[in-house]
């Protein structure tokens, strides 16, 4: 099958797929040769979990931030750009692998086992989106947008 061909194609090399080049296979939708799908039903957020297995059993190289913001990053509906809405963080990849970098530092020594790497912190954003639609027994909302940045950096310098 062309998956398997894909696959044996890379236990020929010594290095692992790159993370984006597993995403775009699961994201190809016609076949050169023949004009049929050959990932049907397979949309961006299931090629984004696919390419995530295949890290997680070797196949695939770990993908850093940014290359995690790429994958996500351009279709609509994605839940962790939905996520960084919530919190009120710029849609970019730079605001994307800050806010994933100053997350992990928050954590400290659990930071590796808590937030272990980029694919879980999009997971995590996913999660954000969703919780925000819910409040607490006073109807203020489960998940509150993050303060600009400015009024971090003053609120740490005053402490």
């Amino acid at each position: 099958t062309e998956f398997a061909r894909f696959t044996d194609s890379a236990t020929a090399r010594p290095q692992r797929l790159l993370f984006h080049a597993v995403f775009n296979y699961f994201q190809m939708k016609k076949a050169k040769r023949r004009g049929e799908s050959l990932t049907p039903g397979i949309g961006p957020l299931v090629a984004l979990l696919l390419a995530g297995d295949m890290v997680y059993c070797k196949w695939c190289a770990m993908p850093s931030a940014s290359d995690v913001w790429t994958c996500f990053s351009e279709w609509d509906g994605s839940g962790a750009k939905t996520g960084m809405n919530v919190l009120g963080v710029p849609l970019t990849c730079s605001a994307f692998v800050n806010l994933y970098t100053d997350t992990r530092s928050r954590l400290g020594a659990n930071a590796d086992k808590l937030l272990p790497d980029p694919i879980h912190f999009e997971h995590a954003l996913c999660k954000v989106g969703r919780a925000s639609q819910f409040t607490d027994s006073r109807g203020s909302p489960l998940v509150a947008r993050l303060p600009p940045a400015q009024t971090v950096a003053d609120a740490t310098s005053n402490t």
